[in-house]
């Protein structure tokens, strides 16, 4: 443990993922920072559950963890979901996500679209097209309160 300089409870299910490489390799976080070609605060601010990613490190952390960079992007965006929904929705609104991203894939297998997009591209649609949708909601909500006063 004496590796690690943050606790598996601060950190995304990403970040989590990140530390239990580092445990397993038995390296630090920047032996990380530089396997991944980042800054140590970088990989920091990836693995805490409000820590802030940047799509341009999908490909590199793809390579270090070998998971798909959909799967990264998958877990990135269910952290950013659970971070701006209020508590009593995160579950509807992640499944919500699930089922826009299940859609996206059915179509983009259906397409004759040459190339298919890469799933994080069709992962990012889908987390777009939820944040739209709960902005949308939450204004509606406000307004039938604001109708109602």
């Amino acid at each position: 443990m004496g590796l690690l300089k943050i606790k598996q409870s601060d950190c995304s299910l990403l970040g989590q993922i990140i530390l239990q490489y580092m445990e397993k390799q038995q390296i630090s976080m920047t032996e990380v920072a530089n396997k991944v070609g980042i800054g140590r605060l970088g990989v920091r601010n990836i693995c805490l559950k409000q820590g802030n990613f940047v799509k341009a490190n999908i490909h590199k952390l793809s390579r270090l963890l070998s998971m798909p960079p959909g799967k990264i992007y998958y877990l990135v965006c269910k952290n950013k979901i659970r971070n701006s929904c209020k508590s009593d929705r995160v579950n509807f609104v992640l499944r919500s996500f699930d089922t826009v991203i299940k859609v996206l894939f059915d179509l983009s297998e259906k397409s004759n679209r040459k190339p298919k997009l890469p799933d994080y591209q069709l992962i990012d649609e889908a987390f777009k097209s939820i944040s739209f949708m709960y902005k949308n909601d939450n204004s509606c909500i406000n307004k039938r309160i604001k109708n109602k006063v």
